[in-house]
């Protein structure tokens, strides 16, 4: 049991501590799952960007799906 005031204000400073590096570790966590999401989304394009062909058609740039 906490007895002392300076304990206890020791206690609340070790608790902040871990607050803060619970915060940080969601934020990275948050931030690979945004990273990964893009990843995906990037490879979604470039396949997409591989499936298209731009054609000219009577002067006018029209896309078009490879077969």
């Amino acid at each position: 049991m906490v007895t002392k005031v300076e304990d206890l204000a020791q206690v609340v400073t070790k608790v902040e501590d871990h607050v803060q590096v619970v915060k940080k570790n969601q934020v990275g966590v948050e931030m690979q799952e945004m990273k990964e999401v893009l990843e995906e989304r990037n490879v979604q394009a470039n396949n997409m960007e591989k499936s298209i062909m731009v054609c000219v058609v009577d002067g006018k740039s029209i896309l078009r799906f490879k077969d």
